[in-house]
């Protein structure tokens, strides 16, 4: 199984996770709690982290924007064209079917913005929630995924063939890190975010479309939301 081949080096007894943001990005990628029980069982630990529903938007468009996947336009085309940025920014809709598939038990809710303004008790929180002792975890104090920090492909080509199969389980792991910087520095680049702006109108639209997010998302896990204002 080539998901089981993401952890075949931990060691026995290891608790092993990951992360993706296409997980809860219906419906593009539908059914994806389903086979997640299919794979993982039922007793799979889960963490929804949620941001400002427009501010992810705003900062989803201007990445795509960045790396080409969506052409440089204004917001409010962009939004009519793409009605998957608000699709995928509707959190309770997004998180329905895993709290269907494993139970609220099984969820824990996290806000981006205590993440950062609030970083070691929500890092414990988590600790807690999948079974591990806080105390022992490590300081951490840098910033991961800094707002164009991250590079882009030269090609989309290359970028398929990073992302392909054949390179994440074959090729990759006869590579050494060094080389594989080197393919990086040479096959990537840092692309300029662009500014997203949206209409007052737009705007107005949005902010009434989300605005009782968060206690839906609380009704949803019955409370255990720890925060319900906007």
């Amino acid at each position: 199984m080539l998901y089981a081949k993401h952890f075949a080096s931990a060691p026995n007894g290891a608790l092993c996770g990951e992360g993706s943001t296409y997980y809860t990005m219906q419906p593009d990628f539908a059914s994806v709690a389903e086979h997640a029980l299919d794979v993982c069982g039922p007793t799979l630990k889960l963490i929804y982290i949620v941001r400002d529903p427009i501010d992810r938007i705003l900062s989803h468009i201007a990445h795509d924007m960045s790396v080409g996947r969506v052409p440089i336009a204004p917001g409010d085309e962009l939004l009519r064209n793409h009605p998957r940025y608000r699709a995928w920014s509707d959190y309770p809709m997004q998180l329905s079917s895993w709290v269907e598939t494993f139970g609220k038990e099984n969820i824990l809710l996290l806000y981006f913005d205590d993440l950062v303004s609030n970083r070691t008790t929500t890092v414990e929180r988590t600790a807690k929630f999948l079974g591990l002792d806080p105390s022992l975890l490590p300081e951490r104090t840098a910033i991961s995924n800094i707002r164009g920090s991250q590079p882009g492909f030269t090609s989309g080509i290359l970028q398929k063939f990073a992302q392909s199969t054949l390179y994440q389980f074959s090729i990759r792991r006869f590579l050494p890190s060094g080389l594989r910087d080197r393919l990086k520095s040479i096959f990537m680049h840092r692309n300029e975010i662009p500014s997203v702006e949206l209409s007052s109108t737009v705007k107005s639209e949005l902010e009434a479309y989300f605005a009782n997010y968060r206690s839906t998302l609380a009704d949803l896990l019955n409370g255990t939301s720890t925060n319900t204002n906007k």
